[in-house]
């Protein structure tokens, strides 16, 4: 398998290099804005090869070694053209997006041009969160008598609010999203699912999942310590790809398990 990384310089894509050349996972272009086309990944890296560093599709075409999966952690959108190029011109690349904030309508374009190619698309790529994902509706559905709620902690720099993990985790759980209170909000309605955003520090990424009852509580947290987590999901996620490729298969994947 040989990746390119969108947003190849930012801290994801930086942990995303590190485990794909411990993996011997060639990586074969880094994606970037235009000010960083000079850039050498090889020195910055320290790696035994270098690659180019592209900022538009076009420039797809060009390079020698085309990759299998391109995985995304840049900024909302910016995947969206390289898909569209890769779709256009039928050219056989998967794609992993592990970036947030995407707008209603581009995760609809996403899910739309993943008819042509597969997509792997989540707003966690940790496999302990993509496990959350398919227990909690069993808690859930054993439990329909407690209330649920989710408390989200990052580092004072994320930009989104609340968390796209803190939404996933919402939807599979229902119920009608409530993002803090204040005031006199009244009693809690039952079919409310409240979420809370807590900034600070350098919190890599905290979600703790409350069901509460009467008399007794159950709280699942989950604690990413380390970025390089989700830089192994991701790697994880781009195989799965691949080997839909490999199928020929396409479609809109969000799982893990």
């Amino acid at each position: 398998m040989k990746i390119a990384i969108c947003g190849i310089f930012g801290k994801m894509g930086r942990e995303i290099v590190k485990v794909a050349y411990e993996r011997k996972i060639k990586i074969t272009a880094g994606i970037e804005k235009e000010e960083f086309k000079n850039q050498s990944p090889k020195n910055i890296f320290n790696l035994e090869y270098d690659f180019p560093i592209l900022s538009s599709p076009e420039e797809l075409d060009k390079i020698q070694e085309k990759p299998n999966v391109i995985v995304d952690f840049s900024q909302p959108g910016a995947i969206i053209p390289f898909i569209e190029h890769c779709v256009k011109n039928n050219l056989k690349i998967g794609f992993v997006i592990g970036t947030t904030g995407f707008s209603k309508e581009q995760e609809e374009k996403i899910k739309e041009l993943s008819e042509k190619t597969p997509i792997f698309m989540s707003s966690n790529m940790s496999r302990g969160i993509n496990l959350l994902l398919k227990i909690l509706p069993e808690i859930k559905k054993n439990l329909p008598d407690f209330d649920v709620e989710i408390v989200e902690i990052h580092h004072r720099m994320k930009r989104d609010s609340p968390s796209g993990t803190a939404l996933k985790l919402a939807s599979v759980l229902g119920g009608k999203m409530v993002f803090g209170r204040e005031g006199i909000a009244g009693p809690r309605q039952k079919d409310e699912l409240g979420i809370l955003a807590v900034r600070g520090g350098d919190v890599v990424g905290d979600h703790t999942v409350f069901f509460l009852g009467d008399g007794e509580r159950i709280e699942i947290t989950h604690r990413a310590s380390s970025r390089r987590v989700f830089a192994i999901g991701a790697i994880k996620a781009a195989e799965m790809i691949y080997e839909k490729l490999k199928e020929g298969k396409k479609g809109f994947f969000s799982s893990m398990f």
